[in-house]
């Protein structure tokens, strides 16, 4: 649900009226994205932390794009498909670092 608030200055609308809405964003099919939680900060300064090779810590720059409440579109970095991400804290980790990756099971995204 979603209320909004709309300027009445003639009163045409009046209290109990409703509108039923639906409402289309853009949408980007067959893109490349990670989930909300493995991306550090926004727009031009965000990364995410890769695990490659033999569980080795590298230190991704990524441009994002269009985000919902799971996932973050990422339009350009050295980010493939198939990469590992770390979800979660990353206080403690910096390049270099060889973690355990863990699988975590993820329900597909709902549009």
């Amino acid at each position: 649900d979603t209320e909004v608030d709309v300027s009445n200055p003639g009163y045409v609308l009046i209290p109990g009226m409703y509108a039923d809405v639906d409402l289309t964003t853009v949408e980007h099919k067959n893109v490349l994205a990670v989930p909300v939680e493995a991306a550090d900060g926004s727009a031009d300064s965000a990364r995410v932390f890769a695990v490659r090779g033999y569980g080795s810590i590298h230190i991704v720059p990524i441009q994002t794009g269009l985000t919902n409440a799971r996932l973050i579109e990422v339009e350009s970095a050295e980010l493939k498909e198939g990469d590992e991400v770390v979800v979660g804290s990353r206080a403690s980790l910096k390049e270099g670092d060889h973690v355990q990756p863990k699988e975590i099971d993820r329900a597909p995204a709902q549009n």
